[in-house]
């Protein structure tokens, strides 16, 4: 994450009070990282939040307890079973159900290249490939967060520029966190369930394709990979996040609540 300086500041635009009214925060832009953006820090639609969640570097946060939430509104998701005739979706026990024929999928490619971490809590029924949460293309790659069982069922965060690699982790039932963070300084991919490392490995650079959109439940668009089982709380950063950042996120096997998604994790 950026830090905004005394010096950077100094160079801002100021704010004119004839014209413009409220109170207004800088951060830096989802797209560009490199670039300086205002945004209103109070008032009405959500700014509060919007502003202390791009400070933080949270893209998104979507809660499916009882309904398909973008925390943000940044990057809506649509259901599968939106498509006329089809069942509707369910909430159960906190979570929201996919049964390998339903998924979400959202109009937004984020830049992978420079870093990120993405959580989500899940209680999987391990089916083939069951991508909890994913922005990838076949031949192009991107990451896959999930369930993989073969040759045995195990939980899987990978990243690809078309040659794949992963870390895994020995699969259990159950309810549970599963996070994944990409560091590109370090060529690093690291993997925890719930506050613990299940590993990470180093790798030579990679330039990751952004050209997929982010999807909950399924892969490239769905087809055979789809996710089954429960899934809640997704969320994810534009940086990575060290092992402190990630047993706060945790919280004692608590899942946060949203303003905890933002202001939480320093």
């Amino acid at each position: 994450m950026n830090n905004i300086t005394p010096e950077t500041l100094s160079t801002l635009p100021e704010v004119d009070p004839a014209t413009e009214s409220g109170v207004f925060a800088w951060g830096y832009d989802r797209d560009n990282p490199s670039k300086l953006v205002r945004f209103p820090a109070s008032g009405g639609g959500g700014g509060g939040l919007q502003s202390v969640a791009m400070l933080s570097g949270l893209y998104d946060h979507w809660s499916l307890a009882t309904n398909i939430v973008s925390s943000l509104g940044v990057i809506p998701m649509t259901s599968s079973e939106d498509e006329p005739g089809t069942d509707p979706v369910v909430f159960e026990d906190g979570g929201m159900v996919l049964d390998g024929s339903n998924w979400l999928f959202s109009t937004t490619h984020l830049p992978l290249e420079t870093g990120f971490t993405v959580s989500a809590w899940v209680a999987a029924t391990p089916s083939n490939n069951s991508p909890a949460v994913s922005q990838w293309k076949y031949g192009k790659g991107g990451f896959s967060m999930g369930v993989h069982s073969t040759p045995t069922n195990r939980d899987l965060f990978a990243i690809s520029n078309g040659t794949g690699l992963g870390v895994v982790g020995a699969y259990a039932a159950g309810y549970y966190m599963l996070t994944g963070a990409y560091d590109p300084a370090l060529n690093k991919t690291t993997f925890y369930k719930n506050n613990t490392l299940r590993g990470s490995v180093v790798t030579s650079a990679m330039s990751l394709d952004n050209s997929a959109v982010l999807q909950i439940g399924t892969i490239d668009g769905g087809g055979e990979f789809t996710y089954q089982g429960l899934v809640n709380n997704v969320a994810i950063w534009n940086r990575p996040f060290t092992q402190a950042q990630v047993t706060a996120l945790y919280n004692g096997g608590t899942p946060l609540p949203f303003a905890s998604y933002a202001t939480t994790i320093a």
